[in-house]
């Protein structure tokens, strides 16, 4: 899902949502949950009665240098 019509679409049928993180910014990410809710709001879906799930990619080492070179050489 990556366009404001994919959110307001699967909105609109009362779908859960599942996102991936990377590549998008937090803002952009933020920005496209919202267009589900408000999406659900407008379609008199209940409030609170659909998931959302973000999937965040995270590497844990002994520094923080050494977690983004170790993750930046896998990607």
């Amino acid at each position: 899902m990556r366009t404001r019509d994919s959110f307001e679409r699967a909105a609109r049928n009362g779908f859960n949502i599942m996102m991936n993180q990377y590549p998008i910014s937090p803002e952009d990410a933020r920005e496209r949950l919202q267009w589900y809710l408000d999406t659900l709001a407008a379609e008199d879906h209940p409030e609170g009665g659909h998931e959302a799930m973000m999937l965040v990619f995270l590497h844990i080492a002994d520094s923080e240098e050494q977690a983004v070179d170790e993750a930046r050489r896998a990607v």
